[in-house]
């Protein structure tokens, strides 16, 4: 018969208990704290500031430096958790091994059971199950929520550094798992069946929001292999600014002051619907696919942005500065351009059906292959300007000055070009159809003598 268990060994018990408690209530309150912290993070902060204010300490602290300090911090929680609950395991483990029966002694709070008193068979099973998620779903799951919440900032580097934590997350609680497997003595074909099946869905999981969330994300759900659903989605991946006021307009005014600086900001697919950027400083920013219909930005320098495949209808750029800007591919029915300066932007293949340019500055401006039906160039500047089979049906170029404009294979079907400025024969000679345009007499006379074939309707 084994002897009783010593004074010293049963105090070590309990104090391993308390410890095991109180670690795991600190771990599920530090838990709790992060995810509700992460979910109060506007998207604004997160596309477009570089601090975040801490509730309820109301304490700054840099935006990145909290997406990564967090699930560190609640990494290392964990593992002092499970220090504490292995080494009380241990101890009851050396208990059972060496000394009588313990049935009588209740070491374990709430959270483990270390012995079995009878008839407690079915609660105890039943809180093992919440225990047991708590204590080992909980982390893995958590950082990948806080991952996806990351995504959004669309920062190429720190995405894949905040996206890699979930992974050694989950090596330190198989790494625990397969510890705490070595104290059950009876080995189930379903308990392993079901942790390989859990463990599997988790890798999985974090491997597909590195391999392809990440990136995805970061191209402004370009991707068209999920067109029909990506905007029913995009507020998970990209920020939503939109019926937002972005800028703070000065208390006085200079020449060439702005009113918000979101200067080359990552804005990939972001949706601006409704948004006040008037005045912003946009220069270099990245907008590729964003949403940005009825966004006012009156004079806005948007120089050099990247806004291919971006939405502009109802849009507001008057007196906009978007000359260098890449907006290959946009779509902005009845936008409004006016005085807007495009000089030397990359507009190929856009759709801007119904909008207005009048007086806008478009010299070296490529609009080669784009829709301009009905669109308003008036008094506008079109020096060097590629029209390239550009589609300008009905469009209106009085007295729009095209020096050198190329109107290559461009459809004039209906085009207003009275009082066009540095208009000549040979240009209009090299445009797809000139049918129901109209032209100076002087033009008019020439083109008939010369390509009369011009003037005849095209088949579509």
């Amino acid at each position: 018969m084994r002897p009783e268990p010593p004074e010293w060994l049963i105090e070590l018990i309990v104090g391993a208990s308390k410890k095991a408690q109180r670690s795991f209530l600190f771990y599920v309150g530090f838990l709790a704290y992060c995810l509700l912290s992460v979910i109060s993070i506007s998207d604004r902060q997160i596309g477009l500031s570089s601090t975040v204010n801490l509730p309820p300490l109301n304490v700054d602290v840099p935006l990145v430096g909290f997406f990564i300090a967090t699930p560190l911090l609640l990494v290392l929680i964990f593992v002092y958790l499970q220090i504490c609950i292995l080494r009380f395991k241990r101890l009851t483990a050396y208990l059972d091994t060496q000394y009588s029966s313990a049935e009588k002694w209740r070491f374990l709070p709430w959270i483990i059971k270390a012995v079995k008193v009878p008839g407690t068979e079915l609660p105890d099973r039943f809180l093992k199950m919440i225990t047991a998620l708590f204590l080992w779903a909980s982390l893995p799951i958590s950082l990948i929520l806080i991952a996806l919440r990351f995504i959004k900032r669309h920062d190429s580097f720190w995405s894949y550094v905040v996206g890699s934590i979930p992974i050694l997350g989950t090596i330190i609680v198989i790494w625990f798992w397969r510890i705490f497997s070595s104290f059950i003595r009876s080995k189930s074909l379903v308990r392993t069946v079901f942790r390989s099946g859990v463990v599997t869905f988790l890798v999985a999981a974090q491997l597909f929001l590195l391999l392809f969330l990440i990136p995805w994300a970061n191209d402004g759900l370009s991707v068209s292999v999920l067109e029909n659903i990506r905007d029913r989605i995009r507020p998970f991946f990209c920020v939503n600014l939109s019926n937002q006021i972005l800028i703070e307009e000065l208390a006085a005014e200079y020449e060439g002051r702005f009113w918000g600086d979101f200067k080359k900001k990552r804005l990939e697919g972001a949706i601006l619907n409704h948004a006040i950027l008037k005045r912003a400083n946009l220069e270099g920013a990245s907008l590729r696919d964003a949403r940005m219909d009825f966004t006012v930005a009156v004079q806005a320098n948007i120089r050099y942005s990247y806004m291919k495949g971006a939405y502009l209808s109802y849009a507001d750029f008057q007196g906009a500065d978007m000359s260098g800007a890449n907006l290959v591919s946009i779509y902005g029915r009845n936008a409004r351009f006016s005085e807007a300066n495009f000089w030397n932007a990359d507009m190929r293949g856009g759709r801007l059906e119904y909008s207005d340019f009048q007086a806008a500055d478009l010299t070296l401006a490529d609009l080669s292959g784009a829709r301009l039906w009905d669109t308003n160039f008036r008094n506008a500047r079109l020096f060097h300007a590629n029209l390239l089979g550009a589609e300008l049906v009905r469009a209106d170029f009085s007295k729009a000055d095209l020096k050198k404009a190329v109107l290559r294979g461009a459809d004039l079907w209906g085009a207003n070009l009275l009082g066009a400025m540095n208009l000549d024969v040979e240009q209009l000679s090299e445009a797809k159809t000139l049918y129901n345009a109209k032209l100076d007499p002087k033009l008019m006379k020439e083109i008939e003598k010369k390509y009369p074939h011009l003037l005849e309707k095209q088949p579509y």
